[in-house]
């Protein structure tokens, strides 16, 4: 389900967000079982990304109709300032 979703992380902050994926319809969809992965990258056709999270490493949480991400301060603070282009992916 391809979707935008703009959100701001500052250098050095802790920052988390929690996202309800809705069907066409806006209705939440059951996210139980599946396992997610978001990449950053600097411009959408980068092949590296600058910043990568996922649940199997932790930092994304599948609860229900839930997905929360987080990236501590120290984490952040390794980015430049600047815009950026996410990418979340969820499989099942």
């Amino acid at each position: 389900m391809p979707g935008k979703y703009n959100t701001e992380m500052y250098v050095g902050d802790n920052w988390q967000r929690t996202i309800v994926i809705t069907d066409p319809a806006d209705i939440p969809v059951d996210l139980t079982g599946y396992s997610a992965r978001w990449q950053v990258r600097t411009d959408p056709a980068a092949t590296t990304a600058v910043l990568a999270i996922s649940t199997a490493g932790g930092e994304i949480v599948v609860n229900g109709t839930t997905l929360t991400a987080s990236v501590t301060g120290a984490v952040t603070a390794l980015l430049a300032t600047g815009a950026y282009y996410h990418d979340l992916e969820l499989t099942t």
